[in-house]
């Protein structure tokens, strides 16, 4: 499309008819051999050679041609293909029948989830197109679409999870026990210790300062060369 364009802006420059100008190119693109299949769009949807201002012989028709040009066509592609997977770094699909997995979803708002919470198997592969299914719901989708579930982990996980749980059941189940033995006074809360004063009287509580007190007190060193101003 973009060629076409650049065709007709030509043919305005130029001041020539852009409908001549189009056709003359289409005439010329039509009967240049492409790059891949080695010969030119009109003879492989014609079976014969496009007539051209040019002299040239009339040659006899290649019936077999067509399953040279497809298999020059499908190393192209190939090669055009291991040259895309290199650049992006491209891997195989991991994904077998029988792996649950998460299928992704359109975002609906900022809180929404990437994929559906509810897991599916997948029943059927085919290339790069799978079928997963979740009762009697079927869904088709690109492998890109499918995200699968790390089994292993989230057993993990889950065991993590229920040995967290049992201890914390253990600790309250001692705190429990600790409290009701504090209700029956068997178990006495422990007092804070408070340290002896030498100068007070015995049998009197004193009540100690959480930080010293300071006893000498002087100006910061900063301060020593001020001098007020009257």
């Amino acid at each position: 499309m973009r060629t076409v364009d650049k065709i007709l802006r030509t043919a305005r420059i130029e001041c020539k008819n852009w409908k001549q100008e189009l056709f003359a190119f289409l005439r010329a693109y039509r009967s240049t051999p492409h790059s891949t299949t080695g010969k030119p769009p009109a003879e492989l949807l014609l079976h014969r050679s496009v007539r051209t201002r040019l002299p040239q012989l009339d040659a006899t028709r290649n019936i077999d041609g067509d399953s040279e040009v497809r298999q020059r066509d499908t190393r192209a592609k190939a090669a055009m293909k291991r040259y895309s997977d290199q650049r992006r770094h491209a891997q195989p699909s991991r994904l077998q029948v029988g792996d649950e997995v998460l299928i992704k979803i359109p975002k609906a708002n900022k809180m929404s989830s990437y994929y559906n919470p509810k897991p599916y198997t997948i029943t059927t592969i085919k290339g790069t197109m799978i079928t997963a299914a979740c009762g009697n719901h079927n869904v088709t989708r690109n492998s890109s679409f499918f995200k699968r579930i790390n089994r292993q982990a989230k057993l993990a996980n889950e065991t993590e999870n229920n040995a967290e749980s049992e201890d914390d059941n253990g600790d309250d189940a001692i705190r429990d026990k600790q409290e009701g033995r504090q209700q029956q006074g068997q178990l006495q809360p422990q007092q804070p210790v408070t340290p002896l004063n030498i100068d007070q009287p015995p049998g009197q509580t004193v009540r100690t300062r959480r930080y010293p007190q300071r006893q000498y007190r002087t100006a910061p060193v900063r301060l020593n060369d001020f001098v007020p101003m009257h």
